[in-house]
């Protein structure tokens, strides 16, 4: 066998150690644990939330943009914890992304009421600026002192802002691109049906 298929198996069985390592841990020190039920209820309550003050009339276009906000969160996530950027200690499930609360529902709900609320670009600036802010130099304080994130020496709060502030923009302008093109086909489609 080559070279690189003898370190391909040393780096599958080291994966494959890590694993359970991990989920041994996640059972001994997560499972059914106080934060770990917090970190339940901050996942699912937030939905429900959302459920009675959604605009329906907007149904599609607000669950496209959370579901970009999902998407692009668990990508960045998993980006900063390959980097070594950020990790987490505590974990709702040991086999998902670990800030999967915040990752598919509290920054997806949390724009989506922006995105709704806040239409105006005036609005939609001071909001998301907002918001952003909240995260980065509250929410992330507090997640550091109840260990639920744990930040390198190289990753700063403001870059978090930024980073959030830039995503709303760019998820809202790809948003509004794919309802545009949604629009335009249905038109498109009436035209021919007549």
């Amino acid at each position: 066998m080559s070279t690189l298929g003898n370190d391909y198996e040393q780096i599958s069985d080291l994966q494959n150690q890590l694993i359970d390592l991990k989920i041994n841990f996640w059972i001994q020190n997560d499972l059914f644990k106080l934060h770990w039920w917090t970190l339940l209820v901050v996942t699912l309550l937030p939905w429900l939330i959302w459920w009675k003050y959604v605009d329906r009339s907007k149904l599609n276009v607000l669950i496209t943009y959370g579901l970009l906000w999902m998407i692009i969160s668990l990508l960045l996530d998993d980006i900063g914890i390959a980097l070594g950027l950020w990790q987490y200690p505590l974990e709702l499930f040991s086999f998902v992304p670990p800030l999967f609360p915040a990752d598919i529902t509290i920054l997806p709900i949390t724009y989506m009421f922006i995105f709704q609320y806040f239409p105006k670009k005036s609005s939609f600036l001071i909001a998301t600026l907002g918001s952003a802010s909240l995260f980065s130099y509250i929410i992330e304080p507090v997640f550091i002192s109840f260990n639920l994130y744990r930040p390198s020496n190289y990753w700063k709060h403001y870059y978090t802002l930024i980073v959030i502030f830039f995503l709303s923009y760019i998820i809202k302008w790809i948003t509004i691109k794919l309802q545009n093109q949604v629009d335009h086909n249905q038109i498109d489609h009436l035209k021919r049906e007549q």
